[in-house]
């Protein structure tokens, strides 16, 4: 116990830690595993608790108390607090803590990750002759590329994994199925073989564990490379990681020997293997490090290796001559990088220091290795063995090459073109480097001993940034995938010119730095501030209907109905009926005349028209009846009866019996009907003062049902989505929004469809795996499938544009075919599948965005030059009003030189909207701003201008700004907030708070503020209305805070992610005694670990959080009601501990918190990636069982845990996200 002493001097050092608003350090370590780190109760400050016997030690750091409880009376206080007993497997929560569950979230993806670590090709899995694996933050997404069952670059299946992916490789031997190589990050690194399985599953063939607790994780030169095989007799083959600093990890791909080797510097920056130019030649490795020699110490040095089995170490190849002799085009001086310089090759003084990337040449050029410097990229041949001693063809290639850049530049990625029609004179790079420019670089030899080389560097375009060594990978003949994780991912094809062809793309929002909700229509989507650098874009992302068009013919069209075999064109006055013909071209059946036809359909056998004058049938029975006067709307009921609405205002019934028609019923009603839908049991109809009526058919006895709405009704349907299900009443309105009203006449579903009149019609799903289902088509400023699942209502878009009407013509196994009436005129498109995700983009031309806010139906998006700033050249910020439909600029400001807008917001300030704009100057030579400015913007019409109202300056970096009810702005300045007033048009300082170390993220809900600190945590502020800073509460765990939301005031109850990849709920604690309700201690409700940086936080008005992550996600957390979560929460237990997990990545362990200062399990969270695996679990009644067993064992309901109701409780809050 030697830091006792330590503990009790605590008091005498009341400027470190009995200041709660100054930063103490970090706790003494743990001495054993029992030893935890705790709270206390009275002051929020740290506890030590450790096991001594029978008795619980605990001391607080401020008030310095050693209390000695018995193990029985801290039992709770024990399992509630302390961390688990084993830093990588934690122990799971014990049961008695969740037998009253308060507190349960789900975590849901709802737009999972876009960002691609690396891509490679697979060749021989399934009954594909070759698949794009990509490897995504989590995750493997496989892709068809010649597939006799798979269209290209069709989606075949996603392999999530319980880990961060950092990089993939392929084993490739010859008659073999390719082998899948993935390393997984800290902090249990892993290297993971897969080999494919039946029915497109994976089966783990191998797991490597890297753990070295001696070493600190390496922040460079993360890599995994396998050996390529010279043939396929080649001798044993290797496999390379490096994830820890000062070590790799060596595995034999053929023998059971894998092990630890220690490098002879340290800081790896690159390495690769280079190719073996025989099959008996040795195994050697290039490393580029940073010299830990004193005499060379922080240079770059390039080092070879052979690998010595017998030893289990890493043997230095010596470059063979200490003066390496120098080639016409290289006079300058040579440097000895050490004492023994044949150990490391010597490359140039005045280059060596830009040295970054290494890349191995092809077997047939001399197996050598490409260096690539910021100014010159040098062509090292091979290093010869000693012991094996010199060929006379080494002899001769023993001098290096080199080409110098007019520019400086840093290589991200590089991959050689692997082509069949290649000779070997030459070979081809290309090139990515960190601006995102594309390279091509020829080396080429006039002889085959490659004694003299050329080299020529061409620059092709501009694209997204490689990520990592291997975002660049070559698929052969010609064609390279490129992986991003700051921009879309590309298929490229080089070409011989040469110059890049683009074959196919894969969009991407990462990194998410901001976004909006825009949930002013069912489209529901989500617009994203994305990317970096050259890649930085709005990003818009929705699931709408992906369709293909077959069809489009210009004509004047307002309506269109499909019937048996026919389509009903409507033209403004007149109207013309087309036979629809299987296998020859559609032949119009009859004209109508000089009327405006106002509905079709089929009336036994025969077609009928209503026009505003007269009804019609057409086939082979013609009839005519004449309207007593104008038709409104009208309908066919069923094979005898047709209900019409009529002006007078009139409802009539007609009955029609061959030639003959007669007036059945005859009503007069209160209002003209506007629309009207008969069905077997009612007739139901709109009127045009606004309100709907529904009258008993056919008795028509009764006073009708009277509904009253908000705008006026231009259509109807009375409609069942299930066979058996129960009838809904469907109303389309003339403002755009559609209700759907149960059999009790109650609005159970609602949503707006643009702005224009509606109308609908119905349409089969079956093909959409949606059997026996029947949804909704509703048409307006663009159209919507509306249907059920899972007890409750999903709208899908199909972007179309300006659809007056639309009807079903063909429901095959293939795609739904529906026909539209569009401005353009007729148009036909075939509906493949209703959920696709749809990313649409606007490049922001090198600019990157900072902050993003909604401003009704327009977005205020700020973005500051980064790459001008980076080279010292002049740029300037601006401040963007964007619609937030289009995404079109509607006008901009621009701010001083060097001034960065860091967030934005709207504010009101006496009726009167403000964007407010919190800004930081950088001056050059200082990685700080002491400046910044707060300033404020009206704006009230398209057509006008920013106007600049105030300016004020702060003393500091404006990190966030916020609104709060009244007149008050709240804004977060370097460690300090601040909040202020406008008076006379000027901001004026109210008050500050100063506890924080720095205010990095900001974020308000009514009075409450939230504040996210780069050490303390999150802290709860509460503005009065004065516009004082008072806190209320303080979340006590130092780590930095990345984002952080208000979940629910009622309850007290914050959100915040730290740059661990972790996500937490914390919460105030309840107290009895006080004015106060709530204490100004918080705890951690819900902890867990997300796995991915979160970025932004956005609050939704169902009590929904949602967050954008680096990665591109953008998942949704959500409270859960008591009785579903425990159900879940058992079936989660269950999941977790029977569910193989790909590559031995167990999901708890996946999902537990970890910082410097802590470890804990997962704790009252629901993760839908693993409860989701339900569905395809097969021992699903195992999975009932065990829930079944758990929930038993703590006195809970169980007896209506079944497989029909988890599901059902899992789509349930699939849709709810």
């Amino acid at each position: 116990m030697a830091w006792i002493p330590f503990l009790e001097q605590s008091e005498n050092k009341s400027n470190i830690y009995t200041v709660p608003k100054i930063l103490f350090p970090a706790p003494p370590p743990p001495l054993h595993t029992h030893q935890a780190l705790s709270i206390c109760g009275r002051c929020a400050f740290w506890i030590w608790a450790r096991d001594i016997g029978h008795f619980i030690f605990t001391s607080c750091l401020t008030h310095g108390h050693f209390p000695l409880l018995s193990t029985n009376a801290s039992l709770t206080l024990r399992t509630q607090l302390d961390p688990p007993t084993h830093p990588y497997h934690p122990t799971p929560l014990h049961p008695f803590l969740l037998a009253d569950l308060v507190l349960m979230h789900w975590l849901c993806e709802k737009y999972t990750s876009t960002a691609a670590i690396t891509g490679h090709l697979l060749r021989g899995w399934w009954e594909c002759d070759s698949i794009l694996c990509i490897a995504r933050h989590s995750s493997l997404v496989l892709y068809a590329l010649e597939s006799r069952s798979h269209a290209p670059f069709e989606h075949i299946c996603d392999i999530p994994l319980c880990a961060r992916v950092l990089a993939m490789d392929v084993k490739r031997d010859k008659g073999h199925k390719d082998a899948l190589y993935i390393l997984t990050d800290h902090p249990m690194p892993r290297l993971v073989a897969f080999e494919p399985r039946s029915h497109f599953q994976v089966h783990t063939q191998r797991v490597w564990q890297l753990d070295e607790s001696s070493r600190s994780p390496a922040e460079l030169g993360l890599t995994l490379a396998l050996e390529r095989a010279y043939d396929h007799l080649s001798p044993g083959r290797w496999a390379l990681t490096h994830v820890f600093t000062g070590n790799v990890y060596l595995a034999s791909l053929e023998k059971d020997i894998a092990f630890h080797a220690r490098l002879d510097h340290a800081v790896l920056i690159s390495c690769t293997f280079l190719e073996r130019s025989s099959p008996k030649a040795p195994c050697t490795l290039a490393c580029l490090s940073i010299s830990s020699d004193y005499a060379t110490a922080g240079m770059p040095v390039l080092t070879f290796y052979a690998i010595d089995e017998s030893k289990q170490a890493l043997r230095p190849v010596p470059w063979h001559e200490p003066r390496v002799a120098l080639s016409q085009t290289n006079t300058r001086k040579m440097r000895r990088t050490d004492g023994d310089a044949t150990y490391h090759f010597p490359l140039p003084e005045e280059d060596v220091y830009g040295a970054h990337y290494l890349l191995a040449t092809p077997a047939y050029a001399g197996g050598g290795v490409l260096v690539f410097c910021e100014h010159v990229i040098f062509f090292v041949p091979r290093p010869s063995d000693r012991r094996r001693g010199k060929t006379r063809a080494e002899s001769r290639r023993a001098r290096y090459q080199e080409i110098r850049m007019d520019r400086g530049m840093h290589v991200e990625s590089a991959t050689c073109l692997l082509s069949h029609h290649h000779d070997e004179l030459h070979f081809r790079v290309l090139l990515s480097t960190t601006r995102g420019s594309m390279y091509i670089l020829t080396v080429s030899s006039s002889t085959n001993a490659w004694e003299t080389i050329h080299m020529h560097l061409l620059r092709l375009q501009m694209s997204s940034v490689a990520t990592s060594p291997q975002g660049l990978s070559s698929l052969g003949e010609d064609f390279v995938f490129l992986a991003s994780t700051t921009g879309d991912s590309v298929l490229w094809h080089v070409d011989s010119s040469p110059s890049l062809h683009e074959v196919y793309r894969w969009p991407s929002t990462a990194p998410i730095v901001d976004m909006v909700l825009d949930n002013s229509s069912v489209m529901d989507r989500i617009i994203t501030a994305s990317g970096a650098g050259p890649t930085s874009s709005l990003r818009a992302i929705m699931y709408k209907a992906l369709t293909s068009t077959l069809f489009i013919k210009p004509m004047d069209l307002v309506n269109v109905y499909a019937l048996e075999s026919a389509l009903v064109l409507v033209h403004r006055n007149s109207a013309s009926i087309v036979q629809l013909n299987e296998h020859e071209d559609p032949t119009q059946i009859s004209i109508v005349h000089d009327a405006r036809v106002l509905h079709a359909g089929m009336l036994a056998g025969l077609y009928l028209v209503a026009t505003s004058k007269d009804i019609r049938t057409y086939g082979r029975d013609k009839t005519v009846w004449t309207a007593p006067d104008e038709i409104s709307a009208c309908h066919v009921l069923d094979d005898e009866h047709v209900v019409i609405g009529l002006v007078t205002p009139q409802l009539l019934v007609l009955h029609h019996d061959h030639h003959n028609w007669s007036i059945l019923h005859s009503l007069r009603t209160h209002a003209p009907i506007s629309c009207l839908f008969g069905c077997a049991s009612a007739i139901v109809a709109g009127f045009w003062d606004r309100t709907v009526q529904k009258y008993v058919w056919p008795s028509m006895e009764g006073d009708p049902i009277h509904i009253a709405c908000t705008s006026l009704p231009t259509s109807i349907l009375q409609h069942a989505f299930t066979p058996h299900g129960e009838n809904h009443t469907v109303v389309g309105y003339a403002d755009g929004h559609v209700d759907v009203y149960n059999d009790q006449d109650k609005v159970v579903h609602t949503c707006q469809v643009g702005t224009e009149p509606i109308h609908l019609t119905t349409a089969p799903l079956s093909m959409m795996e949606l059997p026996n289902t029947h949804a909704i088509v509703a048409s307006g400023s663009y159209t919507c499938f509306l249907y059920p699942q899972d007890s409750a209502f999903r709208a899908s878009i199909w972007l179309i544009e300006h659809v007056r009407a639309a009807a079903c013509v063909d429901a095959s196994s293939q795609a739904l075919t529906m026909v539209c009436a569009t401005q353009l005129g007729l148009e036909v498109h075939a509906i493949h599948t209703l959920h696709h995700l749809d990313i649409q983009s606007l490049s922001l031309k090198g600019q990157q965005p900072t902050s993003l806010t909604s401003f009704g139906p327009y977005i205020v998006l700020t973005t500051w030059p980064m790459h001008a700033w980076e080279h010292h050249e002049r740029g300037l910020s601006t401040i963007r009003v964007m619609t937030k439909a289009g995404l079109k600029q509607v006008t901009s400001h621009s701010l001083h030189a060097y001034e960065r807008p860091n967030s934005a917001c709207v504010k009101e300030f006496y009726n009167t909207p403000y964007i407010v704009v919190g800004t930081g100057f950088y001056v050059g030579g200082r990685d700080s701003t002491s400046s910044g400015r707060l300033i404020g913007y009206t704006w009230s019409t398209p057509l006008s201008k920013l106007q600049l109202i105030w300016s004020c300056d702060v003393p500091g970096h404006v990190y966030g700004v916020t609104d709060v009810p009244g007149s008050y702005l709240v804004a977060a300045v370097d460690a300090q907030v601040h909040t202020y007033a406008l008076c006379d048009g000027k901001l004026e300082l109210c008050d500050r708070w100063g506890c924080a170390f720095l205010a990095t993220c900001l974020t308000s809900q009514g009075s409450t503020v939230v504040v996210g600190d780069a050490m303390h945590s999150l802290t709860v502020l509460q503005v009065d209305s004065k516009g004082r800073l008072h806190e209320i509460a303080r979340d006590v765990d130092p780590y930095w805070t990345t984002a952080v939301g208000v979940l629910s005031t009622e309850q007290q109850q914050y959100i915040g992610t730290d740059i661990a990849m972790n996500m937490f709920v914390a919460e105030r604690v309840h107290q009895t005694d006080g004015t106060d309700p709530w204490s100004h201690v918080m705890h951690r409700a819900t902890a867990f670990h997300h796995g991915d940086m979160v970025n932004t936080i956005q609050s939704v008005a169902d009590g929904r959080i949602l967050f954008g992550t680096a990665s591109g996600s953008i998942g949704t957390l959500m409270y859960v009601p008591d009785e579903t979560a425990s159900m879940l929460w058992c079936v989660q237990e269950a999941l977790s501990h029977q569910r193989h997990a790909h590559g031995d990545l167990s999901w708890e362990s996946w999902r537990t918190l970890r910082t410097d200062m802590q470890i804990c399990a997962p704790r009252h969270v629901l993760d839908a990636e693993l409860l989701t695996t339900f569905f395809t679990c097969e021992s699903r009644t195992g999975i009932v069982g065990m829930a079944r067993h758990t929930a038993r064992e703590l006195g809970w309901k169980h007896e209506h845990f079944d497989e029909a109701t988890i599901a059902h409780a899992l789509r349930a809050l699939q849709l709810k996200c």
